[in-house]
């Protein structure tokens, strides 16, 4: 099969979209699918293949990069979508796969090859407008990231919308569990101070946007002063704040770390926080995804063998099942979040199980590859 995937991605960037691409690419490569990816590349660059390979730890075997670069910022999506249709009518794919808005609107005007449109949020406005109309084209298939986002994009878009499909987001394959020696090399090179590898270490990985809950770790650190809190990604700006007002000697904020860096992270700590409030931003003035959202962030702490507390919100239980693969709490409850947390340090064994059935759930459900393998499905009808 030859796919055309059409982004809305910047590479490399640390934005939680092109990791999505990235991440999906690689893996219909390694299913023999010839993708050939559609983005801006974030600057001019010798070798953008090795960017990738650096930023995202990914091969990207059978992935053909095709970017375009303007010395612009504004209507990346657009740019993108118009180089990608150039290429894809002049032939040569048996389907195409968009997370692109606007090429989704064009492609199902024009278009007449199999097409799968990606969708994560519902749009408003003019984009409201231009999804509903892609979200109603006869060769269609829509992708969805959660149940409750395929619920509304259905009553927003009537009956007149095509079938709309569940995949969660993932995360990459890792068939087997951390080693206690790989865990202990990991935790040395995240913490090089020696007094902090003895003690309970409590991870956030993430962007710092408003509602993810990094005042509830903040408060966190006051309330457990014997606990180390991380705060791991961010932007320059973001984690420079950050640091500014944090007065914690017990919470450091670490900043972005290459997204290989930051998985073996998570299986170096004690124990992984996941605190989204219920309203999510996503670093875009009026977007919240917190209705609709399917982290990439928890399936990669349900893949690190390392076990979680999470918020207790509708959309993540369609994934996460209270004291059974996550434990689950009030999302602004500091009492809540502390009991919690001082309940897991001092029950090494409900920890192991915690992990070793978010690991399960995760291997059997929720991996990159067996997305790409329904994809895949998807494309071929």
């Amino acid at each position: 099969m030859k796919l055309a995937y059409i982004s809305p991605s910047l590479l490399p960037s640390r934005s939680a979209n092109s990791i999505h691409v990235v991440q999906q690419c690689d893996a219909l490569g390694k299913l023999g699918v010839d993708v050939t990816l559609f983005a801006k590349r974030s600057h001019r660059c010798i070798d953008l293949r090795a960017e990738v390979r650096g930023a995202y730890g990914v091969e990207l075997e059978r992935v053909a990069l095709s970017t375009v670069h303007t010395p612009w910022a504004r209507a990346n999506n657009l740019t993108i979508a118009l180089h990608a249709l150039v290429w894809i009518f002049r032939g040569g794919f048996d389907a195409v796969l968009s997370r692109n808005l606007f090429a989704s609107f064009l492609l199902t005007l024009i278009a007449k090859r199999p097409l799968i449109v990606e969708v994560h949020q519902i749009e408003r406005g003019i984009r409201g407008w231009l999804q509903c109309i892609a979200c109603r084209g006869r060769n269609v298939q829509i992708v969805v990231i959660s149940e409750q986002l395929g619920r509304d994009l259905v009553q927003r878009v009537g009956k007149a919308v095509a079938p709309v499909h569940v995949l969660h987001d993932a995360a990459p394959e890792t068939p087997t569990l951390p080693t206690a020696e790989e865990r202990t090399s990991w935790r040395r090179e995240l913490l090089p101070g020696p007094a902090d590898r003895t003690g309970f270490v409590c991870a956030y990985v993430g962007h710092l946007y408003a509602g993810r809950g990094i005042e509830i770790i903040e408060a966190l650190a006051r309330e457990c002063p014997d606990i180390l809190f991380l705060a791991i990604g961010g932007n320059e700006n973001d984690v420079t704040a950050w640091r500014h007002r944090n007065v914690a000697s017990n919470l450091r904020f670490l900043g972005h770390v290459p997204h290989p860096v930051a998985r073996r992270a998570m299986s170096a700590v004690d124990l992984l926080l996941m605190p989204y409030q219920e309203r999510v931003s996503i670093g875009l003035v009026g977007q919240d995804t917190g209705r609709w959202m399917s982290p990439m962030k928890m399936f990669e702490y349900m893949s690190s063998g390392t076990p979680f507390v999470a918020s207790d919100l509708p959309v993540l239980k369609e994934v996460l099942r209270d004291g059974d693969n996550a434990v689950l709490v009030a999302p602004d409850s500091i009492a809540a979040w502390r009991r919690s947390i001082l309940a897991l340090r001092d029950d090494p064994a409900r920890r192991h199980a915690l992990a070793q059935r978010a690991y399960d759930d995760y291997l059997s459900n929720y991996t990159w590859r067996g997305r790409a393998e329904r994809l895949i499905a998807l494309a071929s009808r």
